[in-house]
């Protein structure tokens, strides 16, 4: 069941920018896959064809995407862009290494960071960042906001299998 909440438009524009929306990722489409039954066949069966083929484009999309990063990152380092446009800044990270300053985006227990996965209300009404997978395998409700014309949900909230 979804539910909608009412909120500005302002609002929910301030919140989406910036916002990394897992649609538009491998993340997102294998969640479509284990969770809405995606891998079928013609005749309405799954068939290992299909989760060979599957799994040979997303082999194939991970090593583009990570040999992409990796270039970006070299070529960073290489000319030395953070430090050349921002002489003596310090340089903050969420993967703390020497010389630079670590942050704790959530808390310091969270391993999953903003930008992986999707805002979680739990059962003490505290807010969480989970994997989309796991909110959805956990019967979470979906809560879009009205008048959104996103489709996703702008979060998601602990049910009692209501």
């Amino acid at each position: 069941m979804t539910f909608l909440v009412e909120a500005e438009p302002r609002e929910v524009a301030a919140f989406r920018q910036g916002y990394v929306n897992t649609s538009e990722s491998v993340t997102h489409d294998l969640v479509q896959m284990a969770t809405e039954d995606a891998v079928l066949g013609p005749d309405g069966q799954n068939t290992l064809e299909n989760f060979e083929a599957i799994r040979e484009q997303t082999v194939d999309r991970a090593e583009q995407g990570a040999f992409e990063f990796a270039l970006f990152l070299y070529i960073l380092r290489e000319i030395d862009l953070v430090g050349s446009c921002y002489p003596g800044a310090v340089r903050a990270t969420v993967h703390p290494k020497p010389g630079q300053w670590g942050l704790h985006l959530v808390n310091p227990e969270t391993r999953v960071f903003p930008w992986q996965g999707v805002a979680y209300l739990n059962e003490r009404d505290r807010w969480r960042v989970k994997y989309e997978f796991d909110v959805m395998r956990e019967g979470a409700r979906p809560v879009h906001v009205r008048g959104d014309d996103e489709l996703f949900p702008f979060y998601y909230e602990h049910s009692d299998g209501e």
